[in-house]
């Protein structure tokens, strides 16, 4: 991967920035077709609270010091999980979610796992592919919803 950028920075996130992480992911739901009534009945999946980090391994991403996104991976089991890819509304676009997701991608290849696993958005599908990722079958979501699980290989 290129160097990044000077003014972009990952760090691995602390329990104390649960705030600005959950608030940042509700605000990209709207992006992927989310209801705000749907955000409301959503927010325990992607509230995320300081028990959270004990099992995730989270990172942020940062333009000058300004939260622009971040993501979180989990091993468990055999599995590889991405949990979250999130940026900010008005900087996607931008080449930032593949730079997170790349980040991530790596991340969880140092720690000695070979794929990252993920249910994806139907809407987020098309960058997902985009990124390397391929289709692995899908799952329900709330009643009704199929969602499409993606793999990308590490």
């Amino acid at each position: 991967m290129a160097p990044l950028p000077q003014n972009l920075v990952f760090t691995r996130a602390e329990s104390s920035e649960t705030s600005g992480l959950t608030e940042l992911a509700q605000s990209a739901q709207a992006t992927i077709g989310v209801s705000s009534e749907q955000i409301v009945a959503w927010d325990e999946k992607i509230m995320i609270d300081p028990v959270f980090f004990q099992s995730h391994v989270v990172w942020t991403l940062t333009d000058r010091g300004t939260l622009v996104g971040w993501g979180a991976w989990i091993g468990r089991g055999r599995r590889c999980r991405l949990e979250h890819l999130w940026i900010r509304p008005e900087r996607q676009r931008q080449g930032l979610g593949r730079l997170m997701l790349l980040h991530l991608a790596q991340d969880a290849r140092a720690a000695g796992w070979l794929s990252l696993e993920f249910v994806a958005a139907p809407s987020a599908v098309p960058f997902y592919r985009a990124c390397g990722a391929r289709a692995a079958g899908v799952v329900e979501g709330r009643p009704g919803r199929i969602l499409p699980v993606m793999v990308l290989e590490l």
